[in-house]
């Protein structure tokens, strides 16, 4: 909307000017609005694109956790992690038994261990497919974490907060 103000080379009594200065001031606060909702739709449909892709990555995540099996999860966990980062946070007392997982001759893990180690595995999975580096995943699972009241992800995870674990990594993969 183009708007233009009046012309008062002429007389005009002090209400003509106010009424035109109303008129002006309205219609420039209409396009002020209409500017504002624009971008403001803009920008929401860029956050839900966003949380969209993020719903689908973290799916994906979770969906690699419940489907890899012992071995490949403890292969992959040590190589990302260090064996004994692994046997910290599934509970184990010695790598050798993280290392026999990986070599496949136990199949049947405790139902604790099973769980942390596919919840450690979703994790890195997250982790990796936003691209962080594997140090960067090691020091982020040892690190002292805000959103876990300063306990490390490991921590959190071999405890049993597997939620808050998972909710540490979206926070810090939001957070940039």
């Amino acid at each position: 909307m183009s708007i233009s103000a009046p012309d008062y080379t002429s007389s005009l009594t002090e209400p003509q000017v106010l009424a035109d200065l109303l008129l002006l001031t309205s219609a420039l606060m209409s396009d002020i609005m209409r500017t504002l909702h624009e971008r403001f739709m803009h920008s929401l449909e860029g956050l839900m694109a966003v949380a969209q892709a993020a719903e689908i990555v973290l799916t994906q995540a979770h969906r690699e956790g419940m489907r890899v099996s012992t071995a490949e999860g403890a292969t992959a966990l040590r190589a990302v992690l260090t064996p004994r980062l692994v046997a910290y946070i599934t509970g184990v007392d010695a790598t050798r038994t993280v290392a026999r997982w990986a070599r496949g001759e136990t199949a049947n893990l405790r139902s604790d261990h099973a769980t942390r180690l596919r919840t450690a595995y979703e994790i890195v999975r997250l982790l990796e497919q936003a691209r962080e580096s594997p140090a960067t995943i090691q020091a982020w699972f040892l690190g002292m974490n805000p959103v876990l009241d300063d306990c490390s992800p490991a921590r959190a995870v071999r405890e049993g907060d597997y939620a808050g674990a998972r909710t540490a990594a979206v926070t810090f993969l939001a957070e940039g």
